[in-house]
């Protein structure tokens, strides 16, 4: 079976590769030791909307980035990291290079032809309890690369 390239996948790759971000920053789920990620934040992305060309592989997924952070030694939510998090992602719209993204789960990878911020980061609001959290929707528009 082939394991093709999707929205998800490279969703958490692009992210991953952001300038000041790094791939352990990122995965679909957060966590459940805070410890691993306390220092660094981390980010969990997923689909919430746009669409794909009907002509030929090239998708326009909107994904919505959740920039975490926290703090285990005070137990207050650190919200200018969760920013800054989220404003590092912001920025790295502007940068408008294509990006290769590699997919070692999948049998070919994507290149990020471009990304575009969609609305300012926005503070989440919750029973989060001593984390911190940021929302930020991004447009990435990608095409499947052979390997």
């Amino acid at each position: 079976m082939f394991y093709y390239a999707t929205p998800d996948k490279v969703a958490l790759a692009w992210a991953g590769l952001a300038p000041g971000l790094s791939p352990s920053m990122v995965d679909d789920q957060l966590p459940v030791d805070n410890t691993t990620w306390a220092a660094s934040g981390f980010i969990t992305p997923m689909v919430s909307g746009g669409g794909a060309n009907v002509y030929f592989r090239l998708d326009s997924p909107v994904v919505t980035l959740q920039c975490w952070a926290c703090d285990p030694s005070t137990g207050l939510a650190p919200w200018v990291k969760a920013q800054a998090i989220a404003e590092t992602i912001r920025v790295a719209t502007y940068l408008n290079n294509p990006v290769p993204v590699p997919l070692p789960t999948c049998d070919e990878d994507a290149r990020v032809l471009s990304s575009s911020v969609v609305g300012h980061p926005r503070r989440v609001y919750g029973d989060l309890g001593d984390y911190a959290a940021y929302s930020v929707d991004v447009q990435l528009h990608w095409a499947p690369v052979s390997r």
